[in-house]
């Protein structure tokens, strides 16, 4: 179930360096035995002494000093072998790991195999660590993500058994997944039959697929009979058979979801693009990526096609190669040659083959003959703007001022504003639900 934790601080017992050394030889115990402890950016052999003389370099010596996470696994599914693998690739594939001094030893003298890391609490740029519940939310969310390459299963991912179904949730799950307040609910929750943990697995589940809060609220109920209903703007969540309705606070997801505005702006990180290289989120902030810029221009297309063929058709006017044939994946190939499979975008779920048929006839059924023109048109006009600007950098150099130009990148953080604006005039004098666009 690839469960990511930290410990927590205690305050009333200050961290002190007796014991920050035996928590690195905690992590790293096994490693005579199965050689599965490896440091980064220091030497397990010398850990503590590396990470005290960081700290004394950046004049950083007090306050916290270090972390401790553990990853987890489920029983029996993984090697010892595979876990201490999965643990080296979080680190090095996510930006929050960048720049830190980290011991990681793999442990099997439990039920189920697990990783630990203790990580400095100063960064070798002197930056000292931060992790705010969003950032913790996206380690876990990228360890999942590594999982499901490794098909390592996971209790609440969209491929388990549980969720091939359109009947509510009621599987239950390890009493380590959810922390709730109310008197007996670690019991209930031992016996699967915890509301909150019902109502946790539903939403994790539909965060990633919902468009936006509407969508999300209409999801919960017509997948899982869980009725979302808002007192102002808090949000209250509520199954047939409870007594009283649950605030989102009490869900324990780790993050906040106790407000209207609280689910939108999860939805959109959920919605931003992730991938598996380490820097290219940096390089998606800069416009760089042009992991991004497809990722753009599929959804741009996908949004305007009616059919397959529509898709592949304006995937090309962009410059795009699109294999899409008897095999599992698509491939799609960019205009300077590299590839990218449809299973290596962010959220896997919107890039299926059957995702995107499903889109197409969808935009064809709720969209009359002058609004698909219409969206033909627009599409012509993207591909257009397009090339205009691949013109003028080629005449002029990069708009963006480096090597590297993705018009598609340019268009939507130079104009969005604009665009929204004009969204907004055309959908106060339209009956067309944009709410629902891909």
């Amino acid at each position: 179930m690839a469960i990511i934790k930290v410990t927590k601080r205690k305050v009333k017992k200050p961290q002190n360096a007796s014991a920050m050394r035996n928590l690195i030889d905690y992590v790293k115990k096994h490693e005579r035995e199965n050689g599965l402890a490896i440091g980064f950016n220091c030497n397990t052999a010398s850990a503590f002494q590396e990470f005290l003389l960081n700290k004394k370099i950046h004049h950083k010596t007090d306050g916290r000093l270090y972390i401790h996470m553990i990853q987890s696994f489920p029983k029996d599914l993984i090697t010892p072998e595979k876990a201490f693998e999965l643990g080296q690739k979080l680190i090095n594939e996510h930006p929050q790991f960048a720049n830190f001094q980290i011991v990681m030893g793999t442990h099997t003298d439990r039920e189920h195999i697990h990783n630990h890391f203790c990580i400095n609490s100063v960064g070798m740029d002197g930056k000292k660590w931060q992790l705010s519940d969003t950032d913790l939310n996206g380690i876990r969310e990228k360890s999942l993500d590594i999982c499901r390459e490794a098909e390592v299963p996971i209790w609440w991912d969209k491929n388990n058994v549980i969720f091939e179904t359109d009947k509510p949730l009621i599987e239950s799950q390890k009493d380590d997944q959810l922390n709730t307040v109310h008197q007996g609910e670690y019991e209930k929750q031992k016996q699967g039959k915890s509301w909150s943990q019902i109502i946790n697995a539903a939403v994790q589940c539909e965060l990633s697929k919902s468009i936006n809060y509407d969508d999300f609220k209409k999801n919960m109920q017509d997948k899982h009979k869980i009725t979302v209903n808002e007192r102002g703007q808090t949000v209250t969540y509520r199954m047939e058979g409870m007594g009283r309705a649950m605030r989102g606070r009490m869900l324990g997801l780790g993050f906040e979801l106790n407000t209207i505005g609280d689910i939108e702006s999860v939805i959109k990180k959920s919605q931003e693009l992730h991938t598996v290289h380490q820097g290219e989120y940096e390089k998606q902030k800069q416009g760089k990526s042009w992991k991004y810029e497809l990722f753009l221009g599929i959804r741009e297309c996908t949004k305007h096609a009616h059919s397959q063929d529509e898709f592949i058709t304006n995937m090309n006017k962009l410059g795009y190669g699109v294999q899409w044939d008897h095999h599992k994946y698509i491939t799609f190939s960019t205009p300077d040659g590299k590839k990218c499979r449809n299973n290596k975008l962010y959220p896997t779920e919107r890039f299926t083959k059957e995702y995107l048929l499903d889109q197409f006839e969808k935009n064809a059924e709720r969209r009359s003959q002058q609004t698909i023109r219409d969206h033909q048109q627009q599409m012509d006009h993207t591909v257009n703007l397009v090339n205009n600007l691949l013109r003028t950098v080629s005449r002029k150099g990069s708009l963006s001022g480096d090597d590297e130009f993705f018009p598609l990148t340019h268009i939507k953080s130079k104009l969005e504003g604009q665009a929204l604006k004009d969204k907004a005039i055309e959908k106060s004098n339209s009956s067309y639900n944009w709410d629902k666009e891909f």
